[in-house]
């Protein structure tokens, strides 16, 4: 509640080596600045809200590819091994974190 997507994207950038690949935003704006800007902070994917939680646990599913409409860049993101739990918990410390400033 404290802090953006960009904000959180660079917090996630000085934590060191991401854990999770795949990394999404949800917000009230969908706009082609806005998913340009999320690209180059480093998340794959921009989804707008309202998210579903059925379409959430899609999208955290790295054996499948993100939908064109959902990825940041416009270009396919390819899966990994990577636990999708791992981003949860990571937001979790941050946001944490960030509650105990």
């Amino acid at each position: 509640p404290d802090m953006d997507g960009g904000e959180l994207l660079a917090a996630l950038t000085q934590a060191g080596p991401p854990r999770a690949r795949r990394i999404m935003l949800l917000s009230a704006f969908d706009t082609p600045v806005l998913r340009q800007r999320a690209h180059r902070q480093g998340a794959q994917a921009l989804c707008a809200k309202p998210l579903l939680p059925h379409t959430l646990r899609g999208l955290m599913d790295l054996d499948h590819p993100l939908p064109e409409d959902m990825r940041a860049d416009g270009e396919e993101v390819p899966a990994t091994d990577a636990d999708p739990t791992t981003l949860i918990s990571e937001l979790d410390t941050l946001l944490g974190a960030a509650d105990s400033d």
